[in-house]
This record gives C-alpha cells, structure tokens and sequence, in this order.
C-alpha cells in the first residue's frame, strides 16, 4: 500500500494525501494501520515539499531567534546574506542587527516569544508575541517601568542557509500608547 501511495501520489509531485475513512462499518485498528503504512511516507514527502532543499529551518530559525532573545547583535548578523534586503531595501548585515540596538536599551529584557512558525519552500514565516519591560528612553519617552506586549509577523527568505530577504510587520505605534498611557 506504501509503494502504490508513493507512485500514485508522491512521485508525481502531490504535496498531501486525504484518507477517507468509512463512516459505517468500521474495523478495530484501521486508522493505526493508515498511520503505519502514511507513517514512512511522511519523511519523503516532506523532502519533496521542500523541493529538495534543507528541511533543517526550525533549527536554523531557532538559533537565529536564541541570538536575538540574547541581544547578540554580531551573532544575528551571521545569519544573513551580504545582500540582505529588508522590507525590500539592501542592508548590510551589521546594520540590521544594529536596527535592534535602540529598543534593547530602552527595552532590555526585550523578548520574541515565538507563537507560529511555517516552512515552505525556501521561506520562513514566524508569528511572535514580542514583550519588554520600558527602561529607557525610547522614541523620546522617559522610563516608565511599564510591561508591553505586541504582535509580529516576519517572513524570511532563506538562501543557502541564511536569511536573504526579510518582510517584518511589527506593532510598534502599540509599544508607544503603551508606554504614553497615563
């Protein structure tokens, strides 16, 4: 059943397979025994899907994402491209990291705390929830001790292992009425 799946899905370039399971008449064992036989497939199909590049992103992502929750500037720069673009702009590698430099100070227990992250071919899309407690002095407003909490999305272009393009959509107005409340 594996080797019919495969040629019959798999090799010819289907990213998925939908089992129909009968909704009358159903045997003891069957939906393990759809698992033992989709089971040894899955590792191909993932491969396939990746259209044959490395499926190792979670990792590189996540060594990417400790350097930046350690505020190790040098480190993040490591992982990009000489010919990073960010939000469709070239940057040199240094100066992206550098871009964090301002909310570390104000912020410095600044935090991503990844809630989704997606692979898809050469791409990688991460939701976070980004927290800090407020510091220092950020965008002209004085330390305030307050905690904030937003929302960001990024999606990330790998090319041969490193992040070549980056779109980043961050809550920063958020940070600001957070810290401005009275």
């Amino acid at each position: 059943m594996a080797d019919e799946i495969k040629r019959r899905v798999l090799d010819v370039g289907l990213d998925g397979v939908i089992v129909n399971l009968p909704t009358r008449g159903y045997t003891t064992g069957l939906v393990t025994r759809v698992g033992e036989v989709l089971g040894p497939l899955a590792a191909v199909g993932e491969e396939e899907s990746m259209g044959g590049l490395p499926q190792d992103y979670r990792s590189l992502y996540l060594a990417y994402l400790k350097c930046c929750n350690e505020h190790d500037f040098d480190g993040m720069a490591a992982f990009y491209t000489p010919t990073i673009k960010v939000n469709d702009a070239a940057m040199d590698p240094a100066a992206v990291a550098a871009q964090f430099a301002p909310i570390v100070s104000a912020f410095p227990d600044w935090h991503w705390d990844m809630r989704h992250l997606v692979v898809d071919d050469e791409y990688i899309s991460v939701h976070f929830t980004v927290t800090g407690t407020h510091r220092g002095v950020f965008q002209g407003v004085e330390p305030t001790g307050r905690r904030v909490s937003i929302s960001e999305f990024t999606l990330y272009r790998v090319e041969e292992g490193k992040f070549a393009e980056v779109w980043d959509l961050a809550e920063m107005g958020a940070v600001l009425q957070q810290i401005s409340r009275d």
